[in-house]
């Protein structure tokens, strides 16, 4: 609602001016004095309310409002593959950047664990008119299925292949995942979860850059050691998944294990 209000606010506001000075002009105060007040006081309140609300939209920088607008993810409409506009203000838009989409070769290891390995990069931008505002590397995965902003590697705790992929709910990049999935970002944090096909995915989803700190620590204090590992299971002729996938998936399993212990003992 606030949302439809600041979008349209100069034609709501121009309605309320009008309404209000029709009710002042033609409306007999003598015969209906109760309602004209109380009709009068009804329009000035929402006009003050628009222009407060106009108000709180102006002062906010572009990237600001594109976040705001993110979170209200079912007004965005995909006029095509991978290209999205606001609903109530145009204006904003999230696309393809037009640059090819290559495969993941090296890095991502997290997407091995999917059902299908095989993955790509494709460049994401969002977009204010003729405006770029700001690019995204997104990983498509699990035969195209799902696309995601890019994890970032977390951790290097230890030696060897000792890493986690990350994202993190403070994070611009986090904003886009309510419509690239279609959940808001409330459920994508508690869960974990992208999708409810094929599992979890091993990338660990923080809350907040304070919990992701708290729990870096805690990591330190319950280090995981080689004995805590598990070997991941996957195809053995399977051509996309290289030793190193198995050894960075099988630490991140443990990780996530980790922070559910982590986040046991804050809420206890």
């Amino acid at each position: 609602m606030n949302n439809f209000v600041s979008a349209h606010a100069g034609f709501i506001s121009i309605l309320l001016v009008t309404a209000i000075g029709v009710n002042g002009i033609f409306v007999d105060k003598d015969i209906l004095a109760s309602w004209y007040w109380l009709l009068q006081g009804f329009l000035i309140a929402g006009y003050l309310w628009v222009e407060y609300l106009r108000y709180k939209k102006d002062s906010l920088s572009v990237e600001e409002r594109f976040k705001k607008y993110l979170l209200d993810f079912e007004n965005w409409e995909e006029s095509e593959e991978n290209n999205w506009h606001y609903k109530l203000d145009p204006s904003f838009i999230f696309e393809e950047t037009g640059e090819d989409v290559w495969e993941v070769e090296g890095g991502e290891n997290w997407v091995r664990a999917a059902t299908n390995p095989r993955a790509f990069v494709k460049p994401m931008q969002i977009r204010h008119n003729h405006t770029v505002i700001s690019k995204f590397v997104c990983i498509y995965f699990d035969e195209m299925r799902y696309i995601i902003p890019a994890p970032k590697v977390t951790g290097m705790i230890g030696s060897g292949e000792k890493w986690y992929y990350s994202l993190c709910a403070e994070d611009f990049d986090f904003y886009l995942l309510p419509i690239l999935t279609n959940r808001t970002i409330s459920e994508i944090v508690e869960t974990g979860k992208f999708s409810s096909r094929g599992g979890r995915v091993p990338v660990v989803i923080f809350s907040s850059e304070q919990e992701k700190s708290r729990f870096e620590v805690f990591l330190t204090q319950r280090p995981i050691e080689d004995n805590d590992l598990t070997s991941f299971p996957s195809r053995p002729n399977d051509p996309y998944i290289k030793d190193i996938d198995k050894k960075v998936i099988s630490y991140s399993r443990v990780v996530l294990q980790r922070l559910a212990e982590f986040r046991e003992l804050v809420n206890e």
